[in-house]
């Protein structure tokens, strides 16, 4: 696996989830305001993305950045004035990761994984749901639900592009690949 590490997970689901979607190690930081004070601080003027769920208290960096498009489960956000991009997933991994295995008729149980929400929440806020093979497994296995395959589009042209990557270009890529639904 390749070293990515412009790419700024919040939680430890979220890392091993887009370890597993580009194929590569991301730079894991924990929490939100974490991963904003880092792509302010170490990446200022560097290329970075940031993944982070849609909480109720967003960190007061968000403010700092403009919606570019917002789509089931997804909500990309550009900083005005950094090649920094936000991607939020909307409103948590846990539903994130339901709405998938619902949408592929996944069963939970073959993975040994809770389908009560705050079951699993308790699971994906584990240090081990970082690395852990069970969750890298599934992910594996829902790498064609239709969230999973818009992060993952969106996430690959942001690095394919990196400091080319404009909005307005995002956005036209986002509605030529139809991953905007409104």
């Amino acid at each position: 696996m390749n070293r990515i590490n412009y790419i700024l997970p919040e939680c430890y689901v979220d890392t091993n989830l887009i370890n597993v979607l580009v194929d590569g190690m991301c730079n894991h930081k924990k929490g939100c305001a974490t991963v904003c004070k880092s792509i302010d601080n170490e990446f200022s003027e560097r290329f970075a993305i940031a993944v982070i769920d849609k909480d109720k208290r967003e960190p007061k960096q968000v403010a700092n950045f403009s919606l570019l498009m917002e789509s089931d489960g997804l909500v990309v956000l550009k900083h005005k004035t950094r090649p920094h991009f936000l991607i939020e997933i909307n409103p948590a991994i846990e539903t994130f990761i339901l709405n998938a295995v619902n949408e592929l008729n996944v069963s939970l149980s073959d993975y040994n994984i809770p389908s009560d929400i705050n079951a699993l929440k308790r699971l994906t806020k584990s240090v081990n749901a970082k690395e852990s093979e069970v969750f890298a497994r599934l992910f594996k296995d829902l790498r064609n639900a239709t969230n999973f395959v818009k992060l993952r589009k969106i996430i690959k042209y942001l690095c394919e592009k990196q400091y080319g990557a404009s909005a307005e270009d995002l956005l036209n890529y986002c509605k030529h690949e139809n991953l905007v639904t409104n």
